[in-house]
């Protein structure tokens, strides 16, 4: 029975798609060890769900009383670095759907200037479709090469996230401290302010000097100028904040009314210990290196030919009937084998080398990588035990011992056994006593966020104790 051309047509396009990418995918993993391309894909759809959650539900209205949390969820949905981030994992997610896949058939017309003499009749013209199959395993592991390019980036993706989760930690507790320092510079100059009087009223009834009355409006000139200089920080402060979240820099933000407080107790080794496991500029790494050796076997794999299979249909003109061959008009049809010949072998190798160099670089990128985490996390960790040592300082021996220096000081003053040095030097020191604690407590929280931020997860913390001062504005 006669095939029409289309019949044929429609069999070469069946053949040619009877095998899906995501089939293909699973073919190649049982040819590279069967669980590995397995969790490729498996790994690929879960990223898929998650992604659903990458923004916020809602965008919170930034006010005085908004978390820490409110702010994070407020930059994931503005930040044009961490959309960008996102934007370039989907399109490395939609490279690995696209690769592994079958090169489009190839549709031909051919037209006999000279229509060529048989016995079935005169051949007037072809149509062909071939279908292009690369060797065994080419199409598995360029695809599994994609997806481990579309691991990296969704590595990358969470790496800016805690990146900017970080930068918007630090301007907060920034402007945290900011508030804190003009408070407590505002208390003091109150106090300056008192001594003054009191230096002047004396120096009326000839119970102090005048150079007494000088030293304190000395001070309370500097203390004023430092007073005027922490408020007029406010705005570049502000805007830090505004960059970090990706709002107008020029728009205006409330003091924030409370923040956490809490330490990493943890060691060293264990937060190193989840770096190596969660870290995602060391995932991306190790993803890029996976990528590389599959680009690998398959530049080996191309010492091999891919094989093109076809189907032509010739157009034979009917002949007349005085012939006596019972298939003069019909339209033969040519299946077709073709091969590439891979004959170059200096280009081969050339490209197997340019795959094991590429593979080399990336193993050795991750090696350093890691180096520089650890060296940064060991820093990190030793700066939030630091911070973490001066809050403790500070607010249990210190300031204490400075305030009840500085109620002798004031006894002594009244009772005329001091003199307006010794009350200014204890007044000083207590107020670069009180900065000092908030200058702890903002770098013990921005260090936790560096150390979350180098992790990759959010770590296990315990609440740590407030200042008095601090319990009472919350």
């Amino acid at each position: 029975m006669q095939l029409s051309f289309f019949r044929v047509f429609a069999l070469v396009v069946v053949l040619s798609g009877c095998q899906s990418p995501r089939e293909q995918d699973s073919s190649s993993a049982g040819e590279a060890g069967g669980p590995r391309g397995a969790a490729l894909v498996a790994s690929s759809s879960s990223r898929k769900e998650s992604t659903a959650q990458r923004a916020p539900e809602f965008t919170p209205t930034l006010s005085e009383s908004s978390t820490l949390h409110d702010y994070h969820q407020f930059a994931m949905a503005h930040h044009p670095g961490l959309e960008a981030a996102y934007q370039s994992f989907r399109a490395a997610a939609e490279r690995a759907e696209e690769a592994g896949g079958l090169p489009d058939p190839r549709l031909s017309f051919g037209l006999f200037l000279e229509e060529v003499e048989t016995a079935a009749g005169s051949q007037k013209g072809r149509v062909g479709v071939s279908q292009t199959f690369p060797w065994f395993g080419k199409r598995g592991g360029e695809a599994d090469a994609a997806q481990r390019e579309a691991n990296a980036a969704w590595h990358r993706y969470e790496a800016r996230k805690f990146t900017v989760f970080e930068d918007v930690t630090r301007a907060l507790y920034e402007l945290h401290y900011l508030r804190r320092a003009i408070d407590i510079t505002g208390e003091n100059l109150e106090l300056l302010k008192q001594f003054e009087q009191v230096a002047r009223a004396r120096f009326r009834v000839a119970t102090a000097d005048h150079p007494d009355v000088i030293r304190i409006q000395v001070e309370l000139g500097s203390l004023e100028d430092r007073w005027i200089q922490l408020r007029q920080l406010r705005g570049p402060t502000v805007e830090r904040l505004n960059a970090a979240l990706s709002r107008p820099t020029h728009g205006d933000l409330p003091w924030p009314a409370s923040l956490p407080q809490r330490r990493f107790e943890g060691t060293y080794e264990e937060s190193w210990s989840l770096a190596q496991v969660h870290n995602p500029e060391l995932l991306a790494r190790q993803e890029e290196v996976e990528r590389e050796r599959e680009l690998t076997t398959v530049a080996e794999k191309r010492r091999m030919p891919d094989f093109t299979l076809g189907l032509d249909y010739l157009f034979v003109e009917n002949n007349p009937p005085n012939r006596s061959f019972s298939d003069r008009g019909d339209d033969p049809i040519l299946l077709n084998l073709s091969f590439n010949l891979p004959i170059f072998r200096q280009r081969n190798s050339a490209r197997e080398r340019q795959a094991e160099a590429r593979q080399f670089a990336a193993a050795n990128a991750r090696v350093q990588e890691g180096q520089h985490l650890a060296a940064e996390l060991r820093q990190v960790h030793f700066e939030h035990r630091d911070a973490e040592r001066r809050v403790v300082l500070y607010r249990d021996t210190l300031i204490p011992k400075a305030t009840e220096s500085m109620g002798a000081s004031l006894a002594g003053f009244r009772a005329g056994d001091s003199d307006f040095l010794d009350l200014l030097d204890t007044e000083r020191t207590l107020l670069e006593f009180q900065l000092a604690l908030e200058r702890a407590l903002a770098d013990r929280a921005i260090s936790l966020a560096r150390l979350e931020r180098l992790v990759g997860i959010p770590l296990e913390t315990v609440e740590a104790e407030l200042p008095k001062s601090a319990e009472g504005e919350s």
